[in-house]
């Protein structure tokens, strides 16, 4: 059995059946009749996670994407601003595999900790 790397969709599976409509409806590929929704959900490789099945450590949602750009941003007008990096998920979160801390629910660390980091780099 051949080993493949898992892959995460970026995209709902409608979403990219829409674009495979699309695609095909513009000529771009020789298939004569597109395939119906259910057909093309279950024809996606085992090795092809949905986006729900996406780790939180490596999700790329607009919400997760923005936070990265903030700090990016953040770090280059204020160096001691930690970039996003494994670091910075362990001064946030008091707990990396719970997911109440990535929603902002944990009674511990929840916002509290980023207001800290601000605070502190405001005092200097």
């Amino acid at each position: 059995m051949e080993v493949k790397q898992i892959r995460h969709l970026l995209y709902k599976l409608g979403d990219v059946y829409k674009m495979f409509v699309n695609h095909v409806q513009n000529g771009e590929d020789t298939i004569k009749a597109p395939i119906k929704l259910s057909k093309f959900c279950a024809l996606r490789p085992p090795d092809v996670k949905l986006v729900a099945d996406t780790p939180v450590e490596s999700c790329l949602c607009f919400y997760h994407s923005n936070f990265i750009s903030c700090c990016s941003a953040m770090n280059r007008y204020v160096k001691e601003f930690p970039t996003y990096s494994p670091q910075l998920i362990s001064i946030i979160l008091c707990d990396h595999k719970n997911t109440s801390c990535w929603k902002r629910l944990c009674s511990e660390c929840s916002v509290s900790q980023i207001k800290k980091i601000c605070d502190e780099m405001l005092k200097r």
